[in-house]
């Protein structure tokens, strides 16, 4: 986990210069002490991205909606729909967690992940799992 917040760190620095460049459209605020990283978009809006082990793998997860939103969908055809829309995409996969909420989640090798890719992969999942809870909810919650 220490070369990933080596990496997180200088993914930080470079969103913050690219912000005050005005080449960046995100900044990037590490969470210390915590595998949590919050991508700060230019409108304001925030989605918190959850980096985390498993073997060989590093796994991102961001959540869309809580628990009693998920609960409280009455579209029958909504769980239909998300499925469709994974078996179109190749980065991010929707899906409910253990605590049933609706998380956005991606994987990657550690072996091979480099900063680029990191970012890349951290941008990705935050704006996907952004859109999909705006369109959801019309607000900004997670």
């Amino acid at each position: 986990m220490n070369e990933l917040r080596v990496m997180l760190k200088e993914i930080a620095k470079m969103t913050r210069r690219g912000q005050l460049d005005g080449h960046m459209p995100y900044l990037l605020e590490i969470k210390p002490l915590s595998n949590t990283v919050s991508v700060v978009f230019a409108s304001g809006r925030r989605q918190d991205v959850v980096i985390e082990e498993d073997g060989e793998y590093y796994v991102m997860a961001s959540t869309v909606m809580g628990t009693q939103r998920v609960q409280g969908i009455t579209d029958d055809d909504f769980f239909t729909r998300l499925w469709q829309r994974n078996a179109h995409t190749d980065v991010v996969a929707f899906g409910l967690d253990k605590k049933g909420r609706l998380i956005g989640r991606t994987t990657h090798l550690k072996q091979t992940l480099d900063q680029d890719e990191l970012r890349f992969y951290i941008e990705i999942l935050a704006r996907e799992c952004d859109q999909l809870e705006y369109l959801l909810t019309g607000v900004d919650t997670q």
